[in-house]
């Protein structure tokens, strides 16, 4: 095993499952769910409410350094301009989507 330390496995990882991450997962004499950091996912479903506008989903990394409400802020301004008419997906709103999580990486690169 390892240990949990200032909130961290081995004070280092900050979630205790994680695809890739494989020095958490050397073990070779334990299974996939018992070594220090798993990638069997811990599922959740929620419904959508029509007031709800955007689902951003981000790694420890981003969440480290910019909160909730500023990445829904940060995602919100950069999406404005692109959105289509009537709620319509269009290839220009799935590029600026595109272009809109990886300026948020590299807001939270800036940030960090």
């Amino acid at each position: 095993g390892g240990s949990v330390a200032l909130g961290r496995v081995n004070g280092e990882l900050a979630v205790s499952r994680a695809m890739g991450d494989y020095g958490f997962k050397g073990r070779r004499d334990l299974g996939p769910e018992a070594q220090m950091v798993t990638a069997a996912p811990d599922v959740r479903s929620m419904s959508r409410h029509a007031r709800d506008e955007l689902l951003v989903l981000a790694c420890d990394g981003v969440w480290d350094v910019i909160s909730s409400d500023d990445a829904v802020r940060f995602v919100r301004d950069r999406l404005r301009s692109a959105v289509a008419p009537a709620g319509a997906i269009s290839g220009a709103h799935i590029t600026s989507v595109v272009d809109a999580a990886g300026a948020l990486v590299e807001h939270a690169l800036d940030a960090g």
